[in-house]
């Protein structure tokens, strides 16, 4: 034991013997001196680079006893306080004497501080109270403080408001849990805003209790700005697309609008002429004839107000939507439709359908058009339609329309601008469609079914539009 001046107080037995000393050639005097004069080689540090994980300083050092016998010893450090207030306590043991598992621990340590110190990131360790027990070296490189500005403090008493709240927010998932945990932190730096990927995991016990909570976190700002850049350009691309599909649907109304105009314009001239030769003529002509423009003008409001839905820009309002609930009522809404003509409508939905980040209104759209579109190629039943969903990645959801109709030909791509079957089709509807999937980050593909009908397949994320887009699905 070393007084607070660090002269030795009092020695045992085995530090007498390590020494080569009596107790009484020991006392009083000073430990770096005794080192000195006994040729004692400068100490190797095992925990000096520990990041403040151990108030103690632990290291080695190596002297030739005076009958010539080599001692390598090692020595820890540790300030306590007492009675005898600022007394240091040390602690001798021969590296020989503690066998091969020692030397393998010492230089395990020296492998971890080593990587430690060569960390592209960060690493840390906080108990249960959210209290940091390690912090690797480089956290002075990323944000300017040595380990020992953390080790001990709370997230509060290091970072700022803003992200002490998602520091938290995370540590509980993991105690909560017992599971790893992934999340983005925004941290302000002296440069600016800065994105960190962090992976949170629980340390635990013999018994398996969570006593610490493991993190390890990568800055990942420049990867995250170039896929901003990479999801400008894109967003840049599909305008100009959007724009040359604008310009073909314009010229393509422009044509598809002038028979109906011709023909709007025959039937009023006609109404006109027979109401003024003939005010008694039968009211159920003119109703005919009525009934024909009214039949052209919904044909040209369809037609209109689809080539608006698909030439503005998809900006969607995100929020929870619980899969389960919305497509049923999607189907109950149709069913009535479906049933006038004989057609059924039949759900598959699992009960553990998961919430997805969608635009609700979008998304009804989206299966409003399928359905539409199952109901009227099948057209006169019997027939059938099923609405069916699977998981079939953790991180997505695939919902499908199916039909036993007539089927697609094979020369025929739905999704193509114009095109359609349907004798008063706008050949709008699936490409809309598309769109409104794409813009949520998901895809949409389909496939004929045996004997007959077509099975369209739509699957979104989770958690909402990603960018860049997935590729598409094989079969679209």
């Amino acid at each position: 034991m070393l007084d607070a001046r660090k002269r030795i107080v009092a020695a045992d037995a085995l530090a007498q013997k390590l020494l080569g000393r009596s107790l009484a050639e020991l006392e009083g005097q000073s430990l770096e001196e005794l080192w000195n004069r006994m040729g004692a080689r400068e100490p190797d540090p095992v925990d000096r680079s520990s990041g403040g994980c151990c108030p103690v300083d632990v290291h080695s050092r190596t002297w030739v006893m005076p009958n010539g016998e080599p001692r390598h010893v090692a020595v820890r450090e540790t300030t306590v306080t007492t009675a005898h207030e600022g007394c240091t306590v040390v602690l001798l043991a021969e590296v020989a004497a503690l066998g091969s598992e020692y030397a393998t621990l010492l230089e395990c340590r020296k492998r971890f501080d080593a990587f430690m110190r060569h960390l592209p990131g960060v690493a840390y360790m906080k108990d249960r109270d959210g209290r940091y027990v390690f912090v690797s070296p480089t956290f002075e490189r990323h944000f300017g403080h040595p380990p020992e500005h953390y080790v001990g403090k709370l997230d509060a008493d290091v970072w700022p408001p803003e992200v002490v709240q998602q520091l938290r927010d995370s540590d509980a998932q993991v105690l909560e849990s017992g599971a790893v945990v992934q999340s983005t932190e925004r941290v302000p730096q002296s440069d600016g805003t800065h994105y960190w990927l962090a992976t949170k995991f629980p340390i635990t016990n013999a018994a398996g209790e969570v006593v610490l909570i493991g993190g390890v976190a990568v800055d990942i700002t420049e990867e995250r700005r170039a896929l901003e850049s990479l999801k400008e350009l894109q967003r840049s691309a599909q305008q100009r697309d959007r724009l040359a599909d604008v310009g073909a649907i314009t010229a393509q109304i422009l044509h598809d609008l002038a028979n109906p105009i011709a023909g709007l314009s025959m039937q009023v001239q006609l109404i006109l002429r027979r109401a003024g030769r003939d005010p008694d003529r039968p009211v159920g002509e003119l109703v005919q004839s009525l009934g024909r423009l009214l039949s052209e003008v919904q044909r040209l409001d369809v037609l209109l107000r689809e080539f608006k839905d698909f030439a503005r820009e998809q900006r969607l309002e995100l929020r929870p939507v619980r899969l389960r609930p919305f497509l049923a009522e999607c189907v109950t809404q149709w069913r009535p439709v479906a049933r006038a003509r004989d057609i059924s409508i039949h759900t598959e939905l699992p009960p553990d359908l998961p919430t997805v980040r969608a635009d609700p209104d979008q998304l009804r759209r989206a299966f409003d058009n399928l359905i539409k579109n199952s109901i009227e190629a099948i057209d006169r039943g019997p027939g059938a339609i099923w609405v069916r969903s699977t998981i079939p990645h953790p991180e997505r959801v695939r919902i499908s329309v199916l039909d036993d109709g007539p089927g697609i030909a094979p020369h025929v791509d739905p999704f193509r601008l114009f095109e359609t079957t349907k004798p008063y089709g706008t050949g709008l509807g699936l490409p809309i469609v598309r769109q409104i999937v794409e813009a949520h980050g998901g895809q949409i593909a389909y496939e004929p079914r045996e004997p007959r009908g077509v099975a369209f397949h739509v699957e979104l994320p989770r958690t909402g539009p990603s960018w860049p887009l997935p590729p598409r699905m094989s079969g679209e």
